[in-house]
């Protein structure tokens, strides 16, 4: 290769570093500038105005996770925000309620063997979101087969 070759591929790789570079460093400090602060901090002077907002909770008091069962059906007790739709779910049955009050308690059949209960609180406003939990819950037929 002759002398100018060489030169010119070490400019055209120092170039397309500096570029790189260039490159990565605008976008990070575009990107920095687009990020919202975690903590506390403001970058300029605001007002505070507090709005109450309703935070959803579901709340299962009975049946606790993974319980073991020797019946068909069990009372399903907890709390959840008042005037919110209730969805419970089994592969066997789907329930779905409105909670007048806090407090809701429903019978729910269950399956010979293990139940996969899905309970989803939707709150009466639209934009708060959802709350899920899911539960374990056994049945197993203990009655004597040897008779």
């Amino acid at each position: 290769m002759k002398k100018e070759s060489v030169v010119a591929i070490v400019f055209g790789i120092l170039l397309g570093l500096m570029v790189a570079f260039f490159v990565i460093f605008q976008s990070k400090q575009q990107q920095l500038s687009k990020t919202k602060l975690i903590n506390n901090q403001t970058k300029g002077p605001t007002s505070k105005v507090q709005i109450a907002v309703a935070t959803p909770f579901l709340e299962v008091s009975f049946p606790s996770d993974r319980l073991v069962l020797d019946t068909d059906s069990i009372i399903i007790k907890g709390k959840a925000n008042e005037n919110s739709l209730i969805v419970i779910q089994s592969p066997i049955k789907e329930l779905v309620f409105k909670n007048e009050s806090t407090d809701f308690e429903k019978d729910f059949p269950l399956a010979l063997g293990e139940n996969v209960i899905e309970l989803t609180n939707y709150p009466e406003d639209k934009n708060i979101s959802s709350v899920h939990k899911q539960l374990r819950v056994y049945y197993l037929d203990t009655k004597d087969t040897t008779e």
